[in-house]
């Protein structure tokens, strides 16, 4: 049994060393071979070519076009991608912002149901919802083409166009992003501006003539403002700046707000028979904090999605 043992140990260290034997030989004989092979190669090519000098020049002539052709579909194929991914952030990032902005709808919510009297409150919060809802609609059918129309004026730089629904992108171009994230980003804004106004008038006004002062607002109102300096109308042609709507959003719906304070006068319980003014405390100082806490995380979204573009 050793001995069956011990003879087949030898056959198989006999034949590890026979392996690395031949493989170093052969090893040691390929490079030789190869150099032989590709000296006799070029040996051969400088021959045919010093006999005729027309065939190294018309193999680098063809191999030239093909060098370029593989160079400008790689160049083409590397600003295809590059094209495509900044349009997909662009829009992504967009879109997060624009819900930030949407967002803020509660906050504003949450601020003035804090600091008016709890029997508002449901009207409050209905005037909110509503507002998000009217303005989709009105800023769809009217106001989104009315704020940017392009070359489409009504009235040169100061009435842009009536033509209804959202004019599509086909977003091809450098560093550009969704008309459709695009236009709730826009609608998004002009909600903000009729959520002013719900604030500045919040338990002076009926449910129901507030719905038709929000549709005046998000459809007539601020389109045409703003279409003055971002629809590139004759405040932007003045040189006029406004990033983020300090003037075109805030102002316009504080303005409008103002307005409306003036017109209904105040608030029922805040003067005494006397003339003398009472204070009206809110019935949730929880809801009002909370409420400025989501407004801050909002203008995350609100300020720097103003910047519209963000690669490229």
């Amino acid at each position: 049994m050793n001995f069956v043992r011990n003879r087949w140990l030898y056959s198989l260290l006999f034949g590890a060393v026979l392996s690395v034997s031949v493989g170093g030989i052969i090893n040691s004989l390929a490079p030789a071979a190869i150099a032989q092979e590709s000296g006799e190669q070029a040996a051969s090519t400088a021959k045919e070519s010093a006999e005729n000098p027309a065939t190294e020049e018309k193999a680098a002539e063809e191999a030239s076009p093909a060098k370029a052709t593989d160079g400008d579909a790689t160049a083409e194929a590397l600003a295809s991608y590059i094209q495509e991914t900044d349009y997909t952030i662009n829009t992504l990032i967009m879109f997060i912002c624009a819900v930030l902005v949407i967002f803020m709808q509660a906050g504003f919510a949450m601020v003035e149901i804090g600091l008016n009297s709890a029997k508002n409150a449901v009207n409050i919060l209905s005037k909110n919802v509503m507002d998000l809802c009217v303005g989709v609609l009105l800023y769809l059918f009217i106001g989104f083409n009315l704020m940017y129309p392009g070359d489409a004026w009504t009235v040169d730089g100061y009435l842009g166009s009536f033509t209804p629904f959202v004019v599509e992108s086909d977003g091809t171009g450098y560093g550009d992003y969704s008309s459709y994230a695009d236009f709730l980003f826009q609608v998004a804004f002009a909600a903000t501006a009729a959520t002013i106004v719900s604030g500045a008038v919040a338990g002076r006004m009926k449910f129901s003539a507030y719905l038709v002062y929000s549709a005046i607002l998000t459809g007539l109102i601020y389109p045409i403002s703003g279409a003055w300096k971002w629809g590139g109308g004759w405040c932007d042609s003045m040189g006029f700046q406004d990033f983020a709507g300090s003037v075109v959003v805030h102002a316009v719906g504080g303005f409008a707000g103002l307005a409306g304070a003036i017109f209904l006068g105040p608030r029922i319980g805040r003067f005494t028979k006397d003339g003398k003014s009472g204070p009206i405390p809110g019935h949730n100082i929880s809801f009002a904090a909370l409420g400025v806490f989501i407004l801050w995380v909002g203008w995350y979204g609100f300020n720097p999605g103003s910047q519209l573009t963000y690669a490229g």
